[in-house]
């Protein structure tokens, strides 16, 4: 597997997020590349993408959280998105969100018992209005 800038990214979120525990989530975890269609990516993010390593956006517990992430690339446009569902207890939820809100990269926001972290990347560099445009695909789908 070749290491990408976004794929490092997905999994250092991935890290930080499934360490510890507190008190237990409500909602039914979904599959995070069931969420939103490939065709629905492609059109956000402007290019050919196709998801990474399918079938890796399976929910993960651990403890009192669980997280899927569902990433796509375009090595040759360079472009690529991420999201990610975190459900966790309420306290952590929170503090997630607002890491990512001070941060201001990546899009986030909480509906129900999970927490929706959403990007889209040209290069390294982050497209703000395409990751907004993620986020509501996402949020319109979720449970």
């Amino acid at each position: 597997m070749r290491n990408t800038p976004l794929s490092v990214a997905s999994l250092a979120f991935v890290a930080m997020l499934v360490a510890g525990s507190v008190e237990p989530a409500n909602a039914t975890p979904q599959t995070a590349c069931a969420i939103v269609t490939v065709a629905d990516v492609r059109a956000i993010v402007a290019a050919p993408v196709d998801v990474f390593e399918s079938g890796s956006s399976a929910p993960i517990a651990k403890g009192d959280r669980t997280i899927s992430t569902c990433t796509y690339a375009s090595p040759k446009t360079k472009r690529g998105a991420t999201f990610s569902l975190l459900w966790a207890p309420i306290a952590e939820r929170n503090a997630t969100y607002t890491y990512y809100v001070k941060r201001n990269q990546e899009r986030a926001r909480i509906k129900g018992d999970v927490l929706i972290v959403a990007s889209v990347r040209i290069g390294r560099a982050i497209d703000v209005p395409a990751s907004t445009k993620l986020l509501d695909a996402v949020l319109k789908n979720v449970r």
